[in-house]
């Protein structure tokens, strides 16, 4: 790398730090952005991640869900559309719009696959989720579906 790239990489490392102590996405930044697709390469991985993580976090509502998002930091989650196989949510705040302007390629499959996972747990059927990037509008739509007749059995 060039001498002036690293500078400018190293500027850029140091106006993050002196803003990270106004704000606290910063964490996640760096976890989720810097260190997690290190640890959890594949899209898979975090997606199933993410169900592991709400396995271990069981709600009950969907403003159980919202409220956990907002503590995470994950962002203000929203029930765009709701149907009777699939719902419409979508994920935005200052935390995606920073991820999304920081890492073109920003994943947020771990959000897509606790949202499923929960999804499942509150409705009792197996529930999918995928997720589509709006950069332009700084959100995230993730769309989860299920069947029905793919009802799980009660414990």
């Amino acid at each position: 790398m060039p001498k002036h790239n690293e500078q400018q990489v190293a500027l850029k490392a140091d106006q993050q730090i002196r803003e990270s102590k106004r704000d606290p996405s910063f964490a996640v930044h760096l976890l989720r952005d810097q260190l997690g697709p290190l640890l959890i390469s594949s899209p898979t991985a975090q997606y199933w991640a993410g169900k592991q993580m709400a396995r271990a976090n069981p709600l009950s509502s969907l403003e159980a869900i919202q409220e956990f998002f907002e503590r995470a930091s994950f962002g203000t989650l929203t029930f765009a559309k709701m149907k009777k196989d699939e719902a419409l949510v979508i994920l935005s705040g200052s935390i995606v719009e920073y991820r999304l302007s920081e890492q073109k390629l920003a994943s947020f499959h771990l959000e897509a696959g606790f949202l499923a996972q929960q999804f499942e747990h509150i409705h009792k059927v197996i529930t999918e989720a995928t997720e589509n990037n709006r950069k332009r509008k700084g959100e995230i739509h993730i769309l989860l579906k299920w069947d029905r007749k793919d009802a799980l059995a009660e414990e």
